[in-house]
């Protein structure tokens, strides 16, 4: 699974449990209002209250389930993002390692238009992208972007950076904006992103090597009625990827 690698990279030596309980779960999930929803998580599964009615204690109780799973329960979509649902996995040792791994890369996730989300293994691009997480709730908090939109907000803050307004928030980044914006923050001549979209169904695209010094120039691009950017195995049409 590509989220965990993400997750390795923006932990380092820190354990992934603890990094988890610590920063993420106070972030995304101890409050009425949440970063992301994963059907079927123990954090959804809320009723007869809605998510929102949960009281702190009701929430510590939701994150204590969800910790009893990973370390002994078989990794799926229920309870870890990017897995396949549970009717696919076959019976194995638990991986709660992996589990809080897989939720750290989803938060770590680029979503823009058409429900993909760019997945790139840079260290300084995940730092700044967790930068944003705490803006990310500092926004929600002030009303000024719905909850549940963590995907969408993460390529905002990568885009617009300090430069917000409510209208702006409302809609997904287009990933041509996003990767001009790379071609920017990334020094490096090419970077390589995994796309999938992640829900009900998983759906993986698979890996595009980007140029982004080609981006840089802009000498590879038509922008004209069309859009195309340049990869190392060719030309491909922006409308494409979502097809």
């Amino acid at each position: 699974m590509y989220l965990k690698e993400l997750g390795k990279i923006l932990l380092g030596s820190t354990p992934a449990q603890t990094f988890f309980e610590n920063e993420l779960w106070p972030l995304f999930f101890d409050h009425p209002t949440y970063f992301v929803w994963l059907n079927n998580s123990p954090f959804v599964q809320t009723k007869p209250k809605k998510y929102f009615e949960l009281t702190k204690e009701e929430r510590q109780s939701k994150l204590n389930i969800f910790i009893e799973m990973a370390h002994n329960q078989t990794p799926d979509a229920s309870f870890a993002p990017g897995y396949p649902p549970k009717k696919d996995v076959i019976e194995g040792n638990p991986d709660p390692e992996s589990v809080f791994l897989s939720w750290i890369g989803y938060g770590l996730c680029l979503g823009v238009k058409s429900g993909l989300s760019f997945q790139i293994a840079n260290h300084d691009l995940l730092q700044e992208i967790r930068k944003g997480w705490v803006e990310y709730r500092k926004c929600i908090d002030k009303g000024l972007i719905e909850d549940k939109r963590l995907l969408s907000w993460n390529s905002h803050w990568i885009v617009r950076k300090h430069n917000f307004n409510s209208k702006k928030l409302k809609n997904q980044v287009h990933y041509i904006d996003l990767i001009f914006e790379l071609s920017n923050l990334i020094p490096d001549n090419q970077i390589t992103a995994h796309i999938q979209q992640i829900a009900k169904q998983n759906r993986t695209i698979g890996f595009l090597s980007i140029d982004l010094d080609s981006l840089r120039n802009k000498q590879s691009l038509e922008l004209q009625s069309n859009i195309y950017f340049v990869l190392n195995k060719g030309v491909i049409n922006a409308d494409s990827i979502a097809k």
